[in-house]
């Protein structure tokens, strides 16, 4: 197991991380590469194919009834974060975390009211920065085209050239105009993203407390199965002194736990073990 896993980078990380691994290990990974934010991010970043902004408002159209459903389930979301986070409140004994999850528990219940008011408003037939931007920028690929083709154009008659000239003037004024309204719209995107991300970042924080008080959850369940292993069969406090080097003494430790019959992932367990303490774990003299 130990050839396979970067036990240095996981005893670097923090015992927050470890326990919503321990929750679910493929929304919660322990390499923040390749988690959901990463993943998400990765996709913002790809380049939609340009629409026309009558296409664009056809597919609004085709997608309105996907909206609302989109900001129901949203609403729905964030009001079982809050039940939940609300559960864990009752069930934590430390007062810091506690605050955090009544607090988060409330920022959740507002967004879901928010987003359940939204959903009730008449959908409106007015194109956001994002369709006008991408609509821009296809009339302005259109026009550099066409803008290369009229310059090709030199065995033309005198008459003809004259014509193509008033038309190169008429695009390149054009352009210039898009370029600035392209500028204008950005900074709308942007505004608008702005304001919504508060609503992204309260979720993603949300489920991150979640899932951190259900890895500890879990990790308490399988407390028993572990010491039993570890320091009993295993004589944890005997064994602990021929390792000196933390990452050794991880590697044997997940060698024993190996023998679980629980799901967990045994490596997060060896270095929430580590990090506690193996003495301090298994209660060993002093």
């Amino acid at each position: 197991m130990g050839l396979f896993i970067d036990f240095s980078a996981l005893i670097a990380g923090d015992e927050e991380q470890l326990y919503r691994n321990l929750s679910n290990p493929e929304d919660w990974p322990l390499d923040p590469d390749v988690g959901p934010v990463a993943r998400a991010s990765a996709l913002s970043r790809l380049r939609l194919t340009p629409l026309t902004l009558d296409e664009l408002r056809v597919r609004r159209y085709e997608m309105a009834e996907e909206l609302r459903a989109d900001r129901r389930a949203r609403a729905e979301s964030h009001r079982q974060i809050a039940h939940d986070l609300k559960h864990w409140a009752t069930v934590d004994a430390d007062e810091g975390r506690i605050g955090r999850l009544l607090s988060a528990a409330e920022l959740n219940n507002s967004l879901a009211q928010t987003l359940d008011s939204l959903t009730a408003q008449p959908f409106e037939d007015v194109p956001t920065a994002y369709e006008k931007r991408v609509t821009y920028e296809h009339e302005l690929e259109r026009l550099e085209r066409e803008q290369t083709e009229l310059k090709a154009r030199w065995s033309i008659w005198r008459s003809g050239r004259r014509v193509r000239d008033e038309r190169l003037q008429d695009v390149a004024c054009r352009m210039k105009e898009l370029r600035q309204l392209i500028e204008i719209v950005a900074c709308e995107q942007e505004a608008a993203a702005e304001q919504s991300r508060a609503d992204w970042t309260a979720l993603e924080d949300a489920k991150r407390l979640v899932a951190e008080a259900d890895g500890r959850a879990k990790f308490n369940q399988a407390l028993p199965d572990i010491r039993t292993r570890l320091c009993t069969q295993w004589h944890a406090c005997e064994q602990v002194k021929q390792y000196e080097d933390e990452i050794a003494l991880t590697m044997a430790i997940g060698d024993v736990l190996m023998t679980l019959s629980s799901t967990l992932p045994v490596a997060t367990l060896a270095v929430l073990v580590v990090k506690i303490g193996v003495k301090k774990f298994c209660n060993c003299p002093a």
